[in-house]
C-alpha cells in the first residue's frame, strides 16, 4: 500500500512536470524531445505501479488463504471440544448410574450425614454444658478447703501425703463434705468433656464414611472412563485456545 501510494505521488509529480516541460518546450522549440522523455518516465512509473499492485494482490491472497485455514482449524477444534464434552458427560452419567446402583455407597452417605448431624447436635450441647460448668463451678473454686483438697487429689489414687497430713486432710474432708462436692465438681467438668469426645467420635465417623464414599466414587469414575475423557476435553480446550484469534 505504501509503495502504491508512493508510485501514485511520483506519477502525479511527473504529470505536473510534464505540463511544465511542455510549456517550456513549446517556448523553446524542443517539444517533441520533451514528449519522448516524459512518455518514457510515465511508462516506467506505470510499470512500478503494476508490480506493486501485483505484489499487494499476492500478499492479500496469501492472507486470505491463511485466514480461511485458521477459520477451518478453529471450526475443527470447536467440533473436537464439543465431541470431547459430550463424551465426558456420557462418562459422568455412567459413573453416576454405577453409584446409584451401589447399595454400599448409599449406606455410606447416609451414615456420613447421620454422624455429621449427631456431631453438630453434640457440639451445641457441649457448648451449653461448658457454659453451665463455668457458672456452677465458681462456688467450688472460691471454697478454700475444697480447692486445697482438690488440688492435692484427695479422694483419688493421685493423693500422696504423710500419715499426719492424711489425718488432718481427712478431718477437713469430713467437716466440709468434700467427697460429695468432689463428685459434683468432677461431673461438672466431665459432662462437657464427655459430650465433646462424643462429638469428636461422630466427626471421625462422618469423615470415615465420607472418605469411603469418595473412594467408591473414584472407582466408579475410573470404571466409566471419566478421568480419560476429562483429560481429552482439557486437551481439546487447550488446542482451541491456541487457534483462537
Amino acid at each position: 500500500g505504501d509503495e502504491l501510494t508512493a508510485a501514485r505521488h511520483a506519477e502525479l509529480a511527473v504529470f505536473a512536470g510534464l505540463a511544465r516541460l511542455r510549456l517550456a518546450e513549446i517556448a523553446s522549440g524542443e517539444l517533441r524531445r520533451c514528449f519522448d522523455d516524459v512518455d518514457r518516465q510515465v511508462t516506467e512509473i506505470l510499470q512500478v505501479r503494476e508490480a506493486a499492485e501485483q505484489l499487494l494482490a499476492a500478499k492479500i491472497s496469501a492472507a486470505e488463504d491463511a485466514l480461511a485455514a485458521a477459520e477451518h482449524e478453529r471450526a475443527r477444534q470447536q467440533s473436537a471440544v464439543a465431541a470431547a464434552a459430550q463424551e465426558a458427560e456420557r462418562a459422568a452419567t455412567r459413573a453416576k448410574d454405577r453409584l446409584e446402583a451401589n447399595e454400599e455407597y448409599g449406606l455410606l452417605l447416609s451414615a456420613a450425614r447421620e454422624a455429621h448431624a449427631i456431631a453438630e447436635h453434640a457440639e451445641a450441647k457441649a457448648a451449653a454444658a461448658e457454659r453451665d460448668r463455668v457458672a456452677k463451678t465458681e462456688p467450688y473454686d472460691d471454697h478454700p478447703v475444697f480447692t486445697y483438697l482438690w488440688q492435692k487429689g484427695y479422694g483419688t489414687s493421685a493423693y500422696r501425703s504423710s500419715p499426719l497430713i492424711r489425718m488432718l486432710d481427712s478431718a477437713l474432708g469430713r467437716a466440709s463434705g468434700y467427697e460429695r462436692l468432689r463428685r459434683n465438681y468432677w461431673l461438672l467438668h466431665e459432662i462437657p468433656r464427655g459430650i465433646t469426645e462424643h462429638s469428636r467420635r461422630m466427626r471421625l465417623k462422618a469423615e470415615s464414611s465420607l472418605s469411603a464414599a469418595r473412594a467408591l466414587e473414584a472407582q466408579a469414575a475410573d470404571a466409566a472412563g471419566v478421568p480419560s475423557t476429562q483429560r481429552a476435553l482439557a486437551e481439546a480446550q487447550q488446542a482451541l485456545r491456541e487457534v483462537e484469534f
